[in-house]
């Protein structure tokens, strides 16, 4: 199905630069200028209105996971990770809190009880896009993650556009592939494997150092525009103007 769209497509229009690449590789036919990059964005709206009314507690330092694990994500690698950092710092833990927004499954509570976590995890469960956003806009750190596996390399999530629209500090644990490549220039980022607690832990602990002295890194904000969802349907409507064009000669000319 893929391949007989493509073929017949007047415009292409893919979520990343690695789809687009793929698209390329795997379709001889498919050249460079066939194919645009719109990336998924946030809604600078959304923000202003979960600015207002009342606003979550935070009495710790928040590290705030949005949206539910499926397929291959699993939490157990972060879960081991505090665990780890608790161990190398054992102060840090009366003064941190790990946020769920959406459901954690039976398994993921046989996890946090296996690593002996969960005083400090927070779970309100499934809540609406606006609050979400209210509890992303309440925390200290946003993590995210992309587990290891099929698709790894193309994939980059709606969510991680609403983490930079939040312009807080994250926690990226994924692999090398299309997410990776949209948070170079955030500046207000962390970068480890997704598998491997000791180096998440060691950025839990660099991240609640910088928190404790009020060091905590600042989102580049010309990083941040490029997902306003604005200026993405700005360069929508650009190639709908494009696709417009039509030579005079093939025209539908008038009867009159």
């Amino acid at each position: 199905m893929e391949q007989e769209v493509i073929r017949v497509t007047d415009e292409i229009i893919a979520a990343n630069r690695r789809i687009k690449e793929y698209l390329i590789e795997e379709y001889n036919y498919v050249k460079h200028d066939d194919v645009n990059i719109i990336l998924n964005g946030f809604d600078e709206e959304d923000f202003r209105l979960a600015k207002t009314g009342v606003m979550p507690e935070k009495p710790k330092m928040r590290f705030t996971h949005a949206g539910s694990f499926f397929d291959l994500m699993t939490p157990e690698y972060f879960f081991e990770a505090i665990t780890i950092a608790f161990k190398k710092k054992p102060s840090i833990r009366t003064n941190f809190e790990a946020c769920f927004l959406g459901g954690l499954t039976r398994e993921h509570l046989k996890m946090i009880k296996k690593y002996n976590i969960s005083d400090v995890i927070f779970n309100p469960g499934y809540v609406d896009h606006i609050s979400s956003i209210k509890y992303m806009l309440r925390s200290d750190v946003l993590w995210f993650m992309i587990s290891k596996g099929v698709g790894e390399q193309v994939v980059s999530p709606v969510r991680l556009s609403h983490y930079i629209g939040a312009r807080k500090p994250i926690l990226a644990c994924v692999p090398d592939g299309a997410a990776k490549q949209l948070l170079r220039g955030y500046d207000a980022v962390r970068i480890s494997e997704p598998d491997e607690p000791e180096q998440i832990a060691a950025l839990i602990l660099e991240y609640y150092d910088l928190f404790e002295k009020r060091m905590i890194p600042s989102a580049n904000e010309e990083v941040v525009q490029k997902f306003n969802v604005e200026k993405l349907s700005a360069q929508l409507v650009r190639y709908f103007e494009f696709l417009r064009h039509i030579p005079q000669e093939f025209e539908v000319k008038s009867e009159l």
